[in-house]
């Protein structure tokens, strides 16, 4: 993704004002909630609303197209209902977006009361739920409701590692697996290197079922995978390729760090650059990359951005192949508009012929890189249409320790091309398949091979630069 400093405070406007005003009105319904019953304290009903009021708020406010706030509460409630199952129709919700939040906000004081009357008859008791339970659901449903994938809920882990990558610590704790949706399940892409499932014995390919007996699909694996806690050991069910039964991995939670890019020679004369993602030494690697590449006499590069979400410092990695000062795009918001242009930082230009690999798993900065060096240089693309992440991120604390990611800009290329959303549709389509992986062929990366050896017989001055 594109990150930006967090989204601290909203400018006067009647919507600022009207949300201020709905904040004292939750605070007032918040003191009429229900009490939680003895032995149930992991979890505050009035607490959790005001986190849900604030997750609303900076949507309605900094979304950089203002979103449909029956769709947010809407959102919401369905996600409350589903924790406490239990139901109670919601709405209409009608009047302005504060007036629409106080509706929300007495159905929710309702379900709360009728999931506890079902407890203590026997049934399902919303006080048994964890802390943080209901606020974080809601707030990831009212950011996924929006479509956008700079608009996201992170968990705690994953907020500790937001807050320590603005600071300039890259390490996190996860898993390590970038996953592929087949047929509703959760199957490995990719396993990253020095990860915990790396260390298990994970491989790309292989079906996750289960983690300690809560079945994976890929419709609840935030709720299962999301927030793994740093020295737990974790049983990972999984189905490795052609196996008939299952083989329970243990995974041994740890805190690691994911190399920026890996670089080597492929065919003894193309310079393959790797990354992983734009972390902000991303610009020095690349300079370290291409100095180890030329070193080697390669006459060609294929930079691969498959499982690259983004990060920060692309206009620095443009700078690499384009004249410092060459205007790239820009992102347009309601309350901003910030120009991407090229930082050479004193480095010559780099001119060998580019091809770059993308899949659906390549995103925001990536895409970004991606489109401005097809855009300015001809590089050709190879692989699938990527994730449609053309936007820039600011986060907000929703005051428990979770952060929420809101998209305050959309990308548009110097071209034209605004493909928030969409993606970008490769030169050359190629697919890897599940029987791909699972055999150890890579035909995306094939097809980049052929694509590079078309490109260097080709005239040099054939590829087009739009100065």
């Amino acid at each position: 993704m594109l990150h930006s400093r967090h989204y601290r405070s909203a400018r006067a406007s009647s919507c600022a004002l009207r949300l201020m005003i709905s904040a004292l009105l939750v605070l007032l319904l918040i003191s009429f909630l229900p009490a939680v019953p003895a032995g149930a304290a992991a979890m505050n009903a009035g607490d959790e609303l005001q986190t849900i009021h604030t997750a609303y708020a900076y949507l309605m406010m900094g979304m950089y197209e203002q979103p449909d706030a029956t769709a947010l509460l809407t959102a919401a409630h369905t996600a409350i209902e589903r924790d406490l199952k239990t139901t109670l129709p919601l709405g209409p919700l009608s009047g302005d977006v504060d007036a629409q939040f106080n509706i929300f906000a007495s159905n929710y004081q309702l379900l709360i009361t009728q999931a506890g009357k079902a407890g203590q008859a026997g049934q399902v008791s919303a006080v048994s739920l964890p802390k943080g339970t209901l606020a974080h659901d809601a707030a990831r449903s009212m950011a996924k409701s929006v479509g956008d994938l700079h608009t996201y809920f992170l968990d705690e882990q994953a907020s500790d590692a937001e807050r320590r990558r603005m600071s300039g610590d890259t390490s996190i704790v996860n898993f390590g697996m970038i996953a592929m949706n087949v047929d509703g399940e959760y199957n490995v892409k990719q396993v990253v290197d020095n990860s915990p499932v790396k260390l298990a014995g994970l491989l790309p390919g292989d079906h996750v079922v289960a983690l300690d007996d809560a079945p994976v699909n890929w419709d609840n694996r935030n709720s299962v995978l999301g927030n793994p806690q740093d020295g737990r050991t974790y049983a990972l069910r999984v189905r490795h390729a052609h196996a008939s039964t299952d083989t329970v991995l243990t995974v041994q939670m740890h805190r690691y760090t994911r190399d920026t890019l890996n670089v080597s020679v492929l065919d003894g004369h193309i310079g393959y650059i790797c990354t992983h993602s734009f972390y902000p030494d991303i610009a020095q690697r690349f300079d370290e990359a291409l100095d180890t590449l030329h070193a080697r006499g390669v006459d060609s590069l294929l930079i691969d951005f498959r499982g690259n979400g983004g990060g920060t410092n692309v206009t620095d990695v443009l700078g690499r192949f384009l004249p410092d000062g060459t205007m790239v795009g820009r992102s347009e918001g309601r309350r901003e508009k910030l120009d991407f242009v090229a930082h050479a930082a004193m480095r010559p230009m780099e001119t060998l012929p580019i091809v770059i690999l993308v899949d659906e798993t390549s995103g925001s900065a990536s895409e970004i890189a991606a489109l401005a060096l097809r855009e300015r240089v001809g590089a050709q693309l190879v692989g699938m249409k990527t994730a449609g992440a053309f936007g820039t991120a600011r986060f907000t604390d929703l005051g428990d320790n979770t952060l929420l990611a809101i998209t305050t800009s959309a990308y548009v290329s110097v071209n034209g091309a605004r493909l928030n959303k969409i993606g970008i549709t490769p030169d050359v389509i190629v697919d890897r398949s599940v029987d791909d992986m699972l055999n150890g062929v890579d035909p995306q990366m094939d097809a980049a091979r052929g694509e590079v050896a078309r490109l260097i017989h080709a005239p040099l001055a054939s590829l087009p630069y739009a100065g």
